[in-house]
């Protein structure tokens, strides 16, 4: 081994070749070049003084160096002979003598490897290489050194430094080592007191250390600020335990610069169960981390996005549980997140879900398709706008308040109702106002010509008497016209009404009414809370319902009569209009307020006095019930709110 090494060496040493080492030289110039000579032996003695003055230095420092980085090492020159030996290498190995060749004192596993990196180590230039060595004397290998090379003086000497491994340590360094140099993870070997043994190039690359500044030093002593998180408290608990340690943490490159990593930290223990060392792998996970936190950051924005929107927002999983609620959706739901978060969807609403809701998110799930729909909820009595989005995680539901809409909605719904109602009235009304006009007029016109011609004045007077009948006919309908279209077009004036007054007028107009003598009128008034209304249209309401029950009396009776009762108090007032008359069949009891509807034969009326009486009703806020049985009479019930 060392032949190969000496070869190697010389083959670096020997000059060029074409260079000549004589000259031929005329005895005449022999003495001028005898004192130029002398004058150059003195200039290269001086500057081999200097230059030995210079290595001298370099020598100094070097050793200096070498002695702050590390007291095992040991000394040689270009021959592989040992030139000094530090304290620390000879309590390592009792053997080391001056001047022996140190090739005689190891066996190193990677011989060839080694030989190549001395030789370039004794032409001065560097090779980071560490070498597992046993000792020569020892048949079984039980003494294990760490051997790393390094220039001391460039083509003279190197410095070998070398480590003691433990010999009973339970994994196989050799195959660790072989390993370690081939990841670019850190691996680190402590002794039992966190002193650093050995470690590995990864280490180096991630940390910025060289493996001479580290070796006998504990990690965190490397570390800026002493922040070398593999030696906090947490971790420092758990191995002193002789636990393994897996985590995460932070630490400083030797230029300062934070990086994270994962930790991986074995003790090991000899066959007594004694700690013997401290077996670290350090990962360097900042890309991931920087990767995570922006995902992270993204989250939160993400979050305080869906925080801050109008809509109420949930997530459930595949197993109808919620992993996520905004603060909408717990107004919504009526229940804190940290409530429901995990729990069944089903089983945590604060409502009955309509068949409706769960048959769609059913579907999102089962055929995986996004969905829409409107769905009402009864907590918060607002109808929603749902929309279902279908992930691999589950299904995220957003639900928009369209309360507002669904009102206008269903006025302008109303509205329209109101304005077909109003053109089929409109149609029906100009076809029966037309009818019930003209034929007054027509029986008028006909009265008046056969009166033109009719020589008896007794017919004559008759006839008149018709024709008044005709316009009186003519002019309630067209009081008729003029009450519907006033109580459709003019506001509600409140004021106090007092109902023994309005009866009174009521009653006055109807002594001119046929058969209104024979008619027994019971009045009941109970009215000590004030009541307030519209005056014109509740008289006029109740003087239809009392001609009603008038004109449909029995006339084969002997006591036919009318029951009026009135309750007011501080929200309503109760009218019930009650009499003995012809009652109506059951076949017309639901089409009596409709327009122009006769529900007798015997009616000679118009059709519009109900539907006018259920209009005055409606447009005053209130409601109006028949109750009636035919031949055995009817009762109107009124309820209209008090508008005090």
């Amino acid at each position: 081994m060392k032949s190969l090494v000496n070869d190697q060496y010389k083959r670096a040493k020997q000059p060029p070749t074409g260079i000549k080492n004589g000259s031929d030289v005329e005895e005449l110039l022999k003495a001028n070049e005898e004192l130029k000579t002398k004058n150059k032996k003195l200039a290269e003695k001086l500057a081999l003084q200097k230059l030995e003055v210079d290595k001298l230095k370099n020598s100094e420092s070097q050793y200096k160096s070498l002695l702050n980085s590390t007291n095992c090492f040991i000394i040689v020159d270009n021959e592989l002979c040992i030139e000094e030996i530090s304290e620390g290498a000879i309590e390592i190995d009792s053997r080391l003598r001056l001047g022996k060749d140190i090739i005689g004192y190891f066996r190193v596993s990677e011989e060839k490897q080694f030989i190549d990196c001395l030789g370039l180590t004794l032409q001065g230039k560097a090779c980071n290489k560490q070498f597992v060595a046993y000792k020569t004397s020892e048949k079984t290998p039980s003494d294990k050194f760490l051997i790393k090379l390094s220039v001391f003086k460039p083509g003279f000497q190197v410095a070998v430094f070398i480590q003691k491994l433990p010999a009973d340590i339970n994994f196989d360094l050799t195959k660790l080592s072989w390993l370690a140099t081939k990841t670019h993870n850190g691996v680190i070997i402590t002794d039992a007191d966190g002193n650093i043994e050995w470690v590995n190039n990864g280490y180096c690359n991630i940390t910025g250390y060289l493996a001479e500044e580290s070796i006998g030093e504990k990690p965190y002593y490397l570390s800026k600020d002493f922040h070398y998180a593999a030696f906090d408290k947490r971790i420092i608990q758990q191995i002193s335990a002789g636990k393994k340690f897996t985590g995460e943490t932070v630490s400083y490159k030797k230029n300062g610069s934070i990086y994270w990593l994962h930790l991986d930290i074995s003790p090991v223990f000899d066959e007594k169960e004694e700690l013997t060392n401290y077996v670290i792998i350090e990962t360097d996970i900042t890309d991931k981390k920087e990767t995570e936190e922006k995902l992270l950051n993204s989250a939160k924005r993400s979050i305080n996005i869906l925080e801050g929107i109008t809509d109420a927002m949930f997530i459930i999983n595949n197993e109808w549980k919620f992993t996520y609620l905004n603060k909408q959706a717990e107004i919504l739901l009526n229940e804190k997140k940290e409530h429901l978060l995990g729990k069944n969807i089903w089983e945590e609403l604060t409502f009955s879900p309509s068949s409706k809701m769960r048959e769609q998110f059913h579907k999102a799930f089962d055929r995986k398709v996004d969905i829409h729909f409107e769905e009402f909820i009864e907590p918060s009595q607002q109808w929603f706008e749902v929309h279902g989005y279908v992930s691999t995680e589950g299904l995220s539901i957003y639900l928009r308040s369209i309360h507002s809409r669904k009102i206008s909605e269903e006025k302008l719904r109303d509205k329209n109702e109101e304005l077909v109602k109003i053109n089929n009235e409109l149609d029906s009304f100009v076809y029966r106002a037309a009818h019930d006009l003209r034929a007054p007029l027509a029986s008028v016109l006909g009265l008046i010509n056969i009166s033109k011609i009719e020589k008896d004045e007794n017919k004559r007077n008759e006839y008149l008497d018709k024709m008044t009948d005709c316009i009186n006919k003519l002019d309630n309908f067209i009081n008729k016209i003029i009450h519907y279209s006033r109580n459709s077009r003019l506001v509600v004036n409140y004021e106090k009404l007092d109902f023994h007054k309005i009866f009174g007028e009521i009653f006055t107009h109807l002594q001119y009414f046929e058969g209104v003598e024979n008619v027994t009128r019971e009045l009941n008034i109970d009215a000590q809370i004030p009541f307030y209304s519209d005056k014109v249209r509740v008289t006029e309401a109740l003087q239809n319902l009392l001609v009603n029950a008038v004109q449909f009396r029995k006339t084969y009776i002997d006591h036919p009569y009318i029951k009026i009762s009135v309750e007011t108090n501080y929200s309503k007032a109760k009218i019930v209009v009650e009499d003995n008359g012809n009652g109506i069949h059951d076949d017309h009891k639901d089409k009596v307020f409709n327009m122009f509807y006769r529900a007798s034969e015997q009616s000679t009326g118009s059709g519009l006095g109900l539907y006018i009486v259920k209009e005055i009703i409606k447009k005053l806020g209130g409601t109006i019930r028949l109750s009636t049985q035919l031949k055995k009479g009817s009762t109107f019930t009124i309820e209209i709110p008090n508008g005090r």
